[in-house]
């Protein structure tokens, strides 16, 4: 992974719609040309006044007629499963005004935070993530109590299951599963 200041191209684009969900792509590459990291994006598209959830193909159509073939990975965005009842640990936070967007919702790169905050240090120095799968659910806002619900999912490749909850009203969030690399890139 690039070290800080390093020079990276970011490469993003619209992939079509399938489904209520507008899909979208991304890739980084480092100052040679090497792709460092790709994601794949799945996005419901709603209307802002009454928060009704629009047909993407109808709804962006003013903005892309044409697509292109290419895929950043030969995947859609997967549906993350719930969290498994056993082991399951628990960490406590309240939504604070810096996890707040210009949309006043805790901003969604929050959440990813919030979860690999709720890790042990010892273990965050020792392993990398290689994977992750974020299910974006519900907004949350300023001042939100949260838990976030974390099982680990057994094998070699260490996996874990997140579940980020609005203690408020128990209203899940997110769900966030995560496959970590012993070691550090």
């Amino acid at each position: 992974m690039p070290a800080a200041w390093d020079e990276v191209t970011l490469r993003t684009w619209p992939r079509g719609t399938e489904n209520i969900f507008a899909l979208r792509d991304l890739e980084m590459y480092d100052a040679e040309g090497k792709r460092l990291s790709a994601a794949s994006s799945s996005w419901v598209v709603l209307d802002y006044g009454t928060r009704r959830v629009q047909r993407p193909d109808k709804a962006l159509s003013h903005l892309n007629t044409t697509f292109p073939d290419a895929r950043a990975l030969t995947r859609n965005a997967a549906k993350i499963p719930a969290v498994p009842a056993d082991n399951q640990q628990i960490t406590r936070l309240t939504a604070a005004p810096g996890d707040i967007d210009v949309n006043l919702h805790v901003n969604n790169a929050r959440y990813i935070e919030w979860v690999t905050d709720s890790y042990d240090p010892q273990f965050l120095s020792s392993h990398t993530p290689y994977a992750i799968d974020v299910n974006y659910l519900s907004e949350g806002h300023y001042g939100d109590n949260i838990a976030i619900i974390k099982a680990e999912e057994g094998g070699s490749e260490r996996s874990c299951f997140h579940s980020v909850i609005r203690e408020e009203d128990n209203v899940e969030l997110c769900r966030i599963r995560i496959k970590w690399k012993e070691g550090i890139l």
